[in-house]
């Protein structure tokens, strides 16, 4: 195998997805919702991405005044 062959691109070209800093999104692998953070500098950009919390949790306290 060439290095050519190598790097080549599957079922290329490359279109990076239509996303912005701050945009939600799901993410497929760990099927959650996800914010995009920044975005990689690698050759093929790629966003950067936190997952976004599934349920929300109601705040507990334990009953003292502070």
């Amino acid at each position: 195998m060439t290095p050519a062959q190598r790097v080549k691109l599957l079922f290329g070209p490359y279109q990076a997805p239509a996303l912005r800093v701050g945009d939600r999104d799901v993410c497929l692998y760990k099927d959650s919702q996800v914010v995009v953070t920044s975005w990689s500098d690698a050759r093929i950009s790629w966003p950067r991405c936190k997952y976004v919390r599934r349920r929300s949790a109601p705040w507990l306290l334990d009953g003292r005044t502070q």
